[in-house]
């Protein structure tokens, strides 16, 4: 191969090898690459980053990635790290894709290149590129478990799941942030759940509540209301002192059994439904 070739227009058409090469590459590395995501999928992503690669490197720029030649190649890796983090892949795992893309470049450098001071210094002009765009494609990867994250405390915080204790016994353990609109939703959730179950008592439990405002608390104190006029009668535990203090400002009296711990809020619903659990 004539030495002076680009990088770009020596890999240029080798697409298929470059990628079975990197292929081996992982696999030699070892790693979950393979269990968590199929070879298929790996094929797919690798021949087009290959091919975007060569695009952005035809202009021989190794340097500034800012540039538009590289616009394309970026929006991909950061694809790709979007995608392997909700597929589970760690961090290393993940810029590992990249780096491991330098093993195989490296290879093919050393076919194009024989006298070793241009192979050397192809290594490392070639090695610097990759140096970054593993950087680029970490941090991306980063940002986006971030978010993930994020959203899931977010959905953990908005849910209000319902636990079916016993017949006719349903109980709603809260955390988090307790505002008017998860109140609303809140309210909502537990009248269809009375009347699907026929829950004739409704824990709610704050113990993971460790405050609310006036408005949030009114809106708590109209939904045991509501579950009262249901036929359902409604116990409160967990109650913190911030919490208490702001209902006895409200003025409006609490028509619901309020007891410290949600163990004794068990019990006193078992004894309202006239059951009782003994040790065999």
């Amino acid at each position: 191969m004539k030495s002076r070739l680009t990088l770009a227009q020596f890999l240029k058409g080798k697409t298929k090898h470059v990628t079975d090469s990197w292929k081996k590459n992982i696999s030699e590395m070892g790693g979950s690459t393979f269990d968590l995501m199929t070879v298929g999928q790996f094929d797919e992503e690798a021949r087009s980053f290959v091919t975007e690669f060569v695009k952005a490197i035809s202009s021989e720029n190794y340097e500034d990635l800012t540039r538009p030649e590289y616009e394309k190649l970026l929006k991909m890796l950061r694809e790709i790290s979007a995608n392997r983090a909700e597929l589970g892949f760690s961090p290393t795992e993940t810029a590992s894709f990249v780096l491991t893309f330098k093993k195989t470049l490296n290879e093919y450098l050393e076919q194009q290149f024989k006298e070793p001071k241009k192979l050397a210094a192809q290594v490392m002009i070639v090695g610097g590129l990759i140096d970054k765009l593993a950087m680029y494609t970490f941090e991306s990867f980063a940002a986006t478990r971030e978010k993930i994250i994020k959203e899931q405390a977010a959905a953990l915080e908005f849910t209000n799941p319902m636990i079916m204790v016993w017949e006719n016994l349903i109980a709603f353990p809260l955390q988090g942030i307790l505002d008017t609109f998860r109140m609303t939703k809140l309210t909502t959730e537990m009248l269809n759940a009375i009347r699907r179950h026929d829950a004739r008592v409704v824990l709610i439990d704050l113990t993971a509540i460790p405050a609310m405002d006036t408005a949030t608390a009114n809106r708590l104190i109209q939904a045991i209301e509501a579950a009262r006029l249901m036929g359902s009668e409604a116990i409160i535990t967990g109650i913190s002192p911030e919490v208490a203090s702001i209902i006895v400002k409200l003025g409006i009296e609490l028509k619901a059994y309020t007891l410290r711990e949600l163990r004794e809020g068990i019990k006193h619903a078992f004894r309202i439904l006239k059951l009782k659990v003994t040790e065999e």
